[in-house]
């Protein structure tokens, strides 16, 4: 995995063909994160790329819950 920790998140940014690829892909994380009740926060950047943060919010800190998100997120924009 190649995400790295900034301030306590995990944070990766990926390249994309289009926006609405980015947008299509997001549709799909979206139902995948509402099953999970896990929700990553993002940026889009210019029109083809995408940034991720991801931590536990309660904890305040990178858990689990964010490993697995991570590694359905690569799994959708890697």
């Amino acid at each position: 995995m190649d995400w790295i920790i900034i301030e306590n998140r995990l944070v990766k940014t990926y390249k994309d063909e289009s926006f609405s690829s980015i947008i299509e892909k997001l549709n799909v994380l979206a139902k995948k994160a509402d099953e999970l009740k896990h929700h990553p926060d993002f940026t889009v950047l210019e029109y083809n790329k995408i940034r991720f943060e991801l931590w536990t919010h309660s904890a305040n800190a990178v858990t689990a819950a964010d490993y697995k998100m991570a590694e359905i997120i690569d799994t959708l924009f890697g």
